[in-house]
C-alpha cells in the first residue's frame, strides 16, 4: 500500500482549470463516497480550498491508483485526464507526507504562512471521518499533520503579518479607497469560510461604518451579522445595495456570475462615487466584462495573493526554520509508523511462536516427564533457540521496512499468513 497526494493549487494551473476542479462544499460527501469507490482506494481524504484541490489517499497499487484518482478529477471537472496531467501534482508515501506537513504549515499556501488552511486541513479530516472514508493510517497522518501545522504557528514567527487571504482582501479594499475604510459601507455576500473571515476582519480591523451580510441561507447571514454586529441583507436586496455601498466581498460557489456587467452599469448611474468589488470566489462571480466600466473596479484573487506576497519579506526568513521543524516531525511521524506497524506484529509473531512451542512440548509430556530436571532445562532451551532463529529473520525484514508500503504489505502478509 502506498498514501499518495494527487492534485493541483491554482497558481500552477490554468485559471479555467483550477475553477473546473473546486469542489464546492455541499459536494464534498458525494465526492469522497465517489472517490472511495475507485478499485485500489483504501482510504481518502480530499482537500479544497478556493486555491487548491488536493486528494489524499491509500492506495494498493501506487500507479494503477494513481491514474484512478487523476481520471476521477478529469471526469469530475469535465476535462481529458491527460490534459490534465502536467498540471496535477502527484506524490507519495515520504513526499506526500512532506508535502502535506508544509500545507498544514502555511508553507506550501498563496498567503505564506497563512492561518485559514489549518482549519482547512482540519475540515477536511472531519469530513471523510464523517463518511466512513478515513482509515487507521490517513486518521494517523492527518493528525500529525495538523500538529506539524500548530508547531510551526507557535515555535516560528512564519504566522506574523498578514497571513491570511481575508486579511488580505480587506487591506486590498483599503488600497483602492484611499488607504483606509472608515466610514465606508461595506457589503460580504457569503457566509461560508472565506465570507466569516472577511467579516471579521472587517470588524477588528477596518473601523468600518456599516457591514452587511447577504447569504443565499438566510440564517447563516443572520447569525454571522449577529456574532459581528453586523446587519443582514435579503439575496434579493443585493442589486439595490449595489447603489449605495461602498465595498464588495464576494465568497461564494456560483455556477454563474452574480454580478452582471449590465446589473453594474445600471448600478453605476445612480452612484456618485466608485464601486470597489473585491471578488474572492472560484469561480469568479463577476462577469467579466464588469472590469471595463467606468467607476467599477473589480479585483479577483490573483490581486489579493500579489499583495499578500509584497508583505512577505519579514516571514520569508522563517521559510528555513519551518522546513527544519517539519523535517523534525516527519522523523517524528516515521518513527510512530514504524512503532504502531511493526512492532505489534513482530510481538504478536514471538507470541505465536511461544505458543506453537508450548504446544509441542505438551504433546511430548510423557516422553519430557522421563527426563531429569537439567535434561528438561535443555529441552526448554533448545526448543526456544530453535523459535527465537527461525523467526529472527522475518523480525529483521520487518524492522527494516517498517514505514514503507513494502513494510505495511509484510506486516499484512505475516498477519494472513499466522493469523494474527
Amino acid at each position: 500500500m502506498s498514501i499518495v497526494v494527487v492534485g493541483a493549487k491554482s497558481q500552477s494551473m490554468l485559471e479555467e482549470h483550477a475553477e473546473k476542479l473546486a469542489i464546492a462544499v455541499n459536494d464534498l460527501p458525494k465526492v469522497l463516497r465517489e472517490v472511495s469507490q475507485r478499485g485500489d482506494v483504501e482510504e481518502v481524504v480530499v482537500l479544497s480550498t478556493c486555491l487548491r484541490t488536493e486528494i489524499y489517499a491509500v492506495v494498493d497499487r501506487f500507479h494503477p491508483g494513481v491514474t484512478q484518482l487523476q481520471e476521477w478529477l478529469g471526469h469530475y471537472s469535465g476535462l481529458p485526464s491527460e490534459k490534465l496531467a502536467d498540471e496535477l501534482v502527484v506524490a507519495y508515501d515520504d513526499a506526500a507526507v512532506a508535502h502535506l506537513f508544509e500545507v498544514a504549515s502555511g508553507i506550501d499556501s498563496a498567503v505564506l504562512g497563512e492561518g485559514e488552511v489549518l482549519g482547512q486541513v482540519k475540515r477536511a479530516f472531519l469530513a471523510a471521518q464523517k463518511e466512513g472514508v478515513l482509515g487507521p493510517v490517513l486518521r494517523q497522518l492527518f493528525k500529525h499533520a495538523i500538529e506539524a501545522g500548530k508547531k510551526a504557528r507557535s515555535e516560528t514567527s512564519i504566522a506574523s503579518g498578514i497571513t491570511s487571504m481575508a486579511h488580505a482582501a480587506v487591506e486590498l479594499a483599503k488600497v483602492q479607497s484611499n488607504g483606509s475604510l472608515q466610514g465606508k459601507s461595506v457589503l460580504v455576500v457569503g457566509a461560508g469560510e472565506m465570507g466569516t473571515g472577511l467579516a471579521e476582519a472587517l470588524s477588528k480591523r477596518a473601523s468600518v461604518e456599516e457591514v452587511l451580510i447577504a447569504n443565499r441561507t438566510k440564517a447563516k447571514a443572520v447569525q454571522l451579522a449577529n456574532n459581528i454586529g453586523a446587519r443582514p441583507l435579503p439575496m434579493a436586496e443585493v442589486p439595490k445595495a449595489l447603489e449605495s455601498v461602498d465595498v464588495v466581498f464576494l465568497s461564494t460557489v456560483s455556477p454563474r456570475p452574480l454580478l452582471t456587467a449590465d446589473g453594474l452599469r445600471e448600478a453605476t448611474l445612480k452612484r456618485s462615487s466608485p464601486l470597489v468589488i473585491v471578488d474572492t470566489s472560484i469561480p469568479h462571480n463577476v462577469e467579466s466584462d464588469a472590469k471595463f466600466i467606468n467607476g467599477i473596479v473589480v479585483l479577483d484573487l490573483s490581486d489579493v495573493s500579489n499583495l499578500a506576497e509584497a508583505g512577505l519579506a519579514h516571514r520569508s526568513g522563517e521559510i528555513a526554520s519551518v522546513r527544519k521543524l517539519l523535517g523534525k516531525e516527519l522523523l517524528r511521524y516515521q518513527e510512530s509508523v514504524a512503532h504502531r506497524g511493526a512492532a505489534p506484529v513482530i510481538a504478536a509473531l514471538r507470541q505465536r511462536g511461544e505458543e506453537i512451542r508450548l504446544g509441542v512440548l505438551r504433546n511430548f509430556e510423557s516422553e519430557l516427564s522421563q527426563l531429569d530436571e537439567k535434561q528438561r532445562e535443555l529441552v526448554e532451551a533448545m526448543t526456544k533457540r530453535l523459535i527465537a532463529t527461525y523467526l529472527h529473520e522475518p523480525t529483521v525484514r520487518l524492522k527494516d521496512a517498517s514505514g514503507s508500503a513494502k513494510g505495511e504489505r509484510l506486516t499484512e502478509a505475516i498477519r494472513h499468513i499466522f493469523d494474527i
